[in-house]
């Protein structure tokens, strides 16, 4: 009896999560897990942060997305990927070897600046578009803020790996360029919006020749090169 009142608990919980948001869920986690496994590539010998976290921005779009659906806290599929954020930084971390404490750190830490900025995204506008100087301005102070945020779980991480503190700012200068680069990319370049784009007949033609170059530029300075320039930061 008891199984059968939870599974129809589980069945009523589950239907608030239709189909086209699971598949949406689906790539966003497949995203989410490469750009992690990109900012992987960017940590320094010896050290325990990266120095670029595109998963940062990923993670900010995935969440702005359900939070924008009416009553979004109510979802299923909200804290499904809550969990998947969490989750999938914690298994990708420990398969690079993170210790322990700072793999929870910087799981946790990744849910709460993607909420916080996508919260503060959102404010006042459930549409999410990007599509004015202001909006521009608001996804840059949702991004610094949402570094800022986690920056209790960055300092964390400092003292457990036993790094200076001068790593608090570099936390919040890799996070807030994570989020605002990729948000850019994701708002602009992977979503339409028919009543600004039109207007331009190649913009979306010159947006994705820009994204193609500055990705080039990217995995050229940072992984082809000898050294990673740090002077380049």
């Amino acid at each position: 009896m008891q199984t059968n009142v939870a599974y129809a608990r589980w069945a009523r919980w589950s239907s608030r999560m239709p189909r086209t948001t699971a598949v949406v869920i689906v790539g966003y986690a497949l995203t989410y897990a490469a750009a992690v496994l990109l900012g992987r590539m960017s940590v320094p010998a010896g050290e325990q942060l990266a120095l670029i976290w595109p998963a940062a921005g990923v993670s900010f779009l995935w969440l702005k997305h359900l939070l924008r659906l009416p009553g979004a806290w109510r979802r299923m599929d909200l804290y499904v990927s809550i969990g998947l954020v969490g989750l999938l930084t914690f298994i990708l971390n420990t398969l690079a070897h993170v210790p322990l404490g700072t793999n929870l750190a910087s799981s946790v830490g990744n849910i709460v600046q993607s909420l916080a900025a996508a919260a503060f995204y959102l404010r006042g506008s459930d549409s999410g578009l990007l599509n004015s100087r202001r909006r521009l301005l608001d996804l840059l102070a949702a991004s610094v803020l949402g570094a800022v945020a986690s920056l209790p779980f960055g300092l964390l991480i400092a003292f457990l790996s036993g790094a200076d503190w001068a790593n608090g700012p570099a936390w919040v200068l890799r996070n807030t360029t994570g989020i605002f680069l990729v948000g850019i990319i994701g708002l602009r370049v992977l979503r339409r919006h028919p009543d600004e784009l039109a207007r331009q007949k190649n913009s979306r033609l010159l947006a994705g020749v820009s994204t193609l170059i500055t990705c080039f530029v990217v995995w050229f300075a940072f992984f082809v090169t000898p050294a990673i320039p740090l002077s380049f930061l």
